[in-house]
């Protein structure tokens, strides 16, 4: 109990000393104000950024060939809309994938790029190629649960009820009843 009464005077404290220089600020002259103060996101968003400038000038310089550095990339640039960034490196990992498994994960990422890219500009050209990335993926490992219940939101998305419909079954037939999307399917 101490202890918070002791963090809350601190966190007071702070804020009323944030409050009192932000007011000395807005008193100064234009030219002789300092910077606003960055928000926390402000922070993150920057920080992702020079990440991927930090993925991309390590794949120029030999690095960043390695999976977990191109799925930062993906994630990162997904994140940002930098869709040619994520593009490029769930790309990258489809050539270097090895197996059937890695493959049909590479093909998923791309798909999920794809997917992410056609709901956010709201355009079907990215829904169909989300579709055939995901049927690529499929059929370099037919055992891939999500990869079928993305397909099915995607047919669905694209108005291809019937299509749609017969993918939410064979998700139902491979997946647990306790899996909450196999809820979902059922529904539709």
């Amino acid at each position: 109990m101490r202890m918070a009464r002791i963090s809350l005077a601190a966190i007071c404290a702070l804020c009323c000393g944030l409050l009192h220089a932000q007011e000395k600020n807005d008193a100064l002259p234009t030219s002789k104000r300092r910077r606003p103060i960055r928000t926390a996101s402000d922070i993150c968003t920057t920080a992702r950024k020079s990440s991927i400038r930090q993925f991309q000038k390590g794949r120029q310089a030999g690095c960043g060939h390695c999976v977990a550095c191109q799925k930062q990339v993906v994630k990162f640039g997904t994140e940002l809309e930098d869709w040619k960034a994520a593009e490029f490196a769930a790309q990258e990992m489809i050539a270097e994938a090895q197996g059937g498994r890695a493959t049909a994960l590479a093909h998923y990422d791309l798909a999920t790029v794809f997917m992410t890219e056609g709901m956010l500009r709201k355009k079907d050209e990215y829904l169909t190629r989300a579709h055939e990335e995901i049927g690529q993926a499929i059929s370099a490992y037919a055992n891939f649960p999500d990869a079928v219940f993305i397909d099915g939101e995607l047919l669905a998305r694209l108005q291809q009820d019937d299509a749609a419909k017969a993918r939410f079954e064979q998700f139902v037939k491979i997946t647990a009843a306790t899996d909450p999307k196999h809820v979902r399917a059922c529904a539709t």
